[in-house]
Order: C-alpha cells, then structure tokens, then sequence
C-alpha cells in the first residue's frame, strides 16, 4: 500500500512539473513585454501595476501591463518600447499601458495605451505580422495605427482629437443603434485619417463617423498644439541633418572631390521647409 501511495505521489508531481513547463511556455509566448522610459523632463509620476502610491519616474525605469503614467505641469518623457517604438507624453497627462504583450506565435506585438487625459505623440515602427497591433484609446474613440506617427489629446470631459503627422491612422467607437426589434445594441463607427489630417470627437458625436468629411480637416500651424510643431521641427531638422547634403557626381566625378562645397547642396524641398520655419 505504501509503494502504491509513492508511485500515485511520484506521477502526480511528474504532471504538475509538466503542466508547468506547458505555462511557463505559454506565458514565454504571450507575457508583457517591459517599455522603457527612454527621457524624461520635469515632475513624472508612476502608478504601479495594483500599487496604492506614486513613486517618482526615473530615466531608464522598466514600465508594464498595467502602470499608469502622470505628467505635471511643463513636464514630459518618451517610453521606449521593445520593437523601437515610442510614444511621447505630454504635460499633465496620464496615460496607462492596458496591454504590452507578444502575440500567441511570439512573433507579433501588441501595444494598448488608455490616454484619460492629456496628450502623446506616437512614433509606431511598421507591424509587420498580422496580429500586430498598436492602439490609444480615450473615453471616446480607439485610434489604431500600422506604421505611422500620430497625436492624440483627450479633454477632461473625453473629447479626443487626433492628428495625424506620417503614415494612416483609423479612428473608432461604439454608438448604441435602435434595432428593428426595438432592442438597442452596440455598432462599432470607424473612419481613418490620413498624413495631415485631423478630427475631433466628442462624446457619443456619432455625426462625426457618419458624415466624416464634414469634420476631417487640414489644420495649418496655428491651429496645431504647440506639442506637434515642436516634433514637426525636430523631424524636419534631424531629416536635413541626415538627407539634406546631396551628392549628385557622378562616377569618378574629381570636381565633387576637389571642390565639395561646390557641389554639395540641400533640396530645394528642404529649403521651403526652412523658408515656412523662419
């Protein structure tokens, strides 16, 4: 009886060794990835995942499924996810990551913000695999991206705009519809905004998603938040910095080698963009 009881014992600790190999396995594929902040500026504030406090943020803290990101007045940081890209949090805004995993093949990423309120600039690398995803929700709209750069601000009653800089985003909600049978049922609206584009939503403004181009708009500068000029500026100076030199010798070309500074110049489309600049 005895042996009996230690050969049940021995097999039942080799199936829970086994199903939790299968676990470990299983969260291998599917477990959150860690974001980075990669700057900072000015007073930030983490709220850990089911922490009761704030602990002060610091450049290159680890951040999760689950924290909660709160930005004071004049201050902002960059989180740095796994597949390079990031997202820019603005002054007074707090935003949570709702879900930093990998897909079930461990080959796609999922990234989910929740923005209460505030304002970001997302800067999305291309998802390559299907699965990928990458979205900002507000108490409004979802914003979902494939590859782009994008801004988003959420009021403190909920009204979101977005805007969009590169690439094309889509923009989401669910409206309650009357059904035939007189029952009421949730209907998911989706419009995309492209490269320049931007719209605003308020609470259930259900007029925005069904005569989109009536509020889609092209803003010029002065109506775009000083948060996007800025990126706008920095891109355009970073982009001039790496592309604006042009050679245009050709093979074997001694004049460009001789006499560089003759044959070197910036784009004629660089110079308007520093002409509106200045």
């Amino acid at each position: 009886m005895g042996r009996e009881r230690k050969r049940i014992i021995a097999v039942f600790l080799v199936m829970l060794f086994l199903v939790g190999m299968l676990a470990t396995n299983s969260l291998a594929q599917d477990s959150f990835r860690a974001a980075e902040i990669s700057s900072l500026d000015g007073s930030v504030e983490i709220k850990k995942s089911g922490g009761e406090k704030n602990i002060v943020a610091f450049k290159g803290m680890s951040l999760t499924e689950g924290d909660t990101v709160i930005t004071g007045n004049k201050a902002q940081l960059v989180i740095k996810m796994e597949d390079n890209s990031s997202l820019k949090v603005g002054e007074n805004t707090q935003i949570t990551i709702s879900q930093l995993s990998k897909t079930k093949d461990g080959k796609g990423i999922i990234s989910s913000f929740y923005l209460k309120c505030g304002k970001v600039l997302a800067a999305v690398k291309k998802l390559l695999n299907t699965d990928s995803k990458f979205e900002i929700k507000s108490p409004t709209v979802v914003m979902g991206v494939r590859g782009t750069k994008f801004f988003a601000e959420t009021a403190g009653d909920g009204t979101t705009t977005a805007y969009v800089l590169e690439g094309r985003i889509s923009v989401a909600t669910s409206l309650p519809v009357l059904g035939s049978n007189g029952q009421v049922t949730q209907k998911t609206h989706e419009i995309f905004l492209q490269e320049g584009q931007m719209v605003t939503v308020a609470d259930r403004d259900s007029e925005v998603f069904t005569n989109p181009t009536e509020y889609i708009r092209i803003p010029d500068d002065t109506q775009l938040d000083t948060f996007v000029l800025e990126e706008i500026e920095n891109s355009d100076t970073e982009e001039i910095s790496q592309e604006g030199q042009m050679d245009t010798g050709s093979d074997r070309d001694s004049e460009v080698v001789t006499s560089p500074t003759e044959n070197i110049r910036v784009p004629e489309s660089r110079n308007r963009i520093l002409d509106t600049r200045n």
